[in-house]
């Protein structure tokens, strides 16, 4: 059996009377998962930080490929493959200052574009072109295009690399686009410099395609709101013309106008429900196409749809009021002389 990458042997640290690591052992065979699992207060991030090399230990042995590094200071265990990464899931190999135009070509990967060309292993060394995959990011959505909703692969190279004619840079400070300009052109006059301004406004920029389609739907919605509206008054005011005579046959025999107007009202009120239970139906359907052309915006919200229903409702109850309002006019006596 070969020896295991990373072998701990009965690693022991206490702070005064407390005993964080009671003769801790294991090993970690090369391309294993291992697990550290307790309660707060266990020990599990004295442990990590004495394999790091952010703490050292009162007794025991570290042994990584091969190597005693116990005692190596954490830079020096980074640079052999032992390092922590702090919950940060990329395996992420910063660009520096040696990633130059006459150094080897260098390039980071997306998560999706490795999970797709190197299924089940890692893509760490593998080459794109002439450049070496040196490390593997989450995955960034772009929620502006419509037309191409799945997510492209993502490739960052050195920009000393692969130099674009122009350059976006973020500045977290508080200073004015005047005050920007002016300290740049202090620094150097011959660079020159866009249009600065703040972030929300860049990333309302790129949100513009999604802005018009919002507004162009919400039109849309707007007229056929109205078009609902007018349709249930033909309907229903068609309703009351044909059943003119049932209704004055009906308030002859005792009929009181209340009953005339539910009766007038329900008819349409079945109607408007039939249909917002098929739009709602329909919304959820939607909500997933929008949420997959914009990641992370709020779809489907109970409070939205039950705004839209009671919408709904409301214009119902307002188309069917002028036909109610005719139907209980209704003279029993002319309705029983046309019979």
């Amino acid at each position: 059996m070969a020896d295991p990458l990373l072998r701990v042997e009965k690693l022991v640290r206490r702070f005064g009377g407390i005993l964080a690591t009671d003769h801790v052992s294991l090993d970690v065979a090369k391309g294993e998962l291992h697990a550290i699992i307790g309660p707060n207060g266990a020990g599990k991030t004295t442990l990590i930080s004495q394999l790091t090399g952010q703490l050292m230990p009162n007794s025991g042995a570290i042994h990584f490929a091969g190597r005693d590094v116990t005692w190596l200071p954490s830079y020096q265990r980074s640079r052999l493959g032992l390092a922590r990464s702090f919950q940060i899931t990329s395996l992420l190999r910063d660009f520096t200052a040696a990633d130059t135009a006459n150094s080897p070509g260098v390039v980071i990967i997306n998560q999706t574009m490795a999970s797709t060309f190197w299924p089940g292993e890692s893509p760490i060394g593998k080459r794109i072109d002439d450049n070496e995959i040196v490390g593997v990011v989450n995955t960034v959505q772009f929620p502006a295009n419509p037309i191409e909703i799945k997510t492209q692969f993502q490739t960052y190279c050195p920009f000393a690399q692969q130099p674009a004619h122009s350059l976006a840079v973020a500045i977290r400070g508080n200073m004015s686009a005047g005050t920007l300009q002016r300290t740049v052109a202090e620094l150097d006059p011959d660079q020159p410099v866009g249009e600065p301004g703040p972030a929300l406004a860049a990333v309302g920029q790129s949100l513009n395609n999604l802005a018009v389609g919002g507004k162009m739907f919400g039109s849309f919605a707007g007229l056929g709101l109205l078009l609902a509206g007018l349709g249930i008054y033909g309907v229903i005011a068609g309703f009351v013309v044909r059943r003119t005579n049932e209704i004055g046959v009906r308030m002859a025999l005792g009929a009181q106008i209340n009953d005339v107007v539910w009766l007038v009202v329900g008819k349409g009120l079945r109607l408007s429900l039939l249909g917002t239970v098929i739009g709602l139906m329909g919304s959820f359907g939607v909500t997933r196409l929008i949420g997959s052309i914009a990641p992370g915006l709020p779809a489907g919200d109970p409070l939205v749809l039950l705004f839209v229903a009671a919408l709904l409702m409301a214009v119902t109850l307002f188309a069917c009021w002028l036909p109610a309002r005719r139907a209980a006019r209704v003279d029993p006596l002319v309705a029983l002389r046309s019979e």
